[in-house]
């Protein structure tokens, strides 16, 4: 369970946001957006306290390289969801879970999302 642990969801996809908040909140997690752009979650980073984080890979405004750096910086643990390969993050590649193309399910996406916040611990 995520016991209220603040969760930036950053999805590109309306539905799979969607998806994604209802498993956050149903895991006892506090949502934070869902944002759509890599912009609008890096103000949501400078406004409010974030935990954890579950990022797509491309973002409607770019991809998300430069909000998963500063998620590394910040020391919160995120799992990225990806359909495509994307090369390795210069610091640290292991603060982040890619669940293959075929899982990309809320449930699963939890999952692995808890199992690098207990990592990071």
């Amino acid at each position: 369970m995520l016991n209220g642990i603040p969760i930036l969801i950053a999805e590109s996809d309306e539905e799979v946001a969607v998806a994604l908040a209802f498993a956050v909140e149903e895991s006892k997690g506090v949502i934070v957006g869902p944002v759509s752009t890599v912009a609008s979650a890096m103000s949501l980073l400078d406004t409010q306290a974030v935990g954890a984080a579950i990022l797509n890979d491309n973002l409607l405004d770019r991809d998300v390289r430069l909000l998963a750096e500063v998620l590394i910086e910040r020391a919160v643990p995120f799992v990225l969801q990806t359909a495509r390969a994307m090369r390795a993050l210069p610091r640290n590649p292991d603060s982040y879970d890619t669940p293959p193309s075929e899982n990309l399910k809320s449930d699963i996406v939890i999952a692995k999302l808890l199992k690098n916040i207990a990592d990071a611990r």
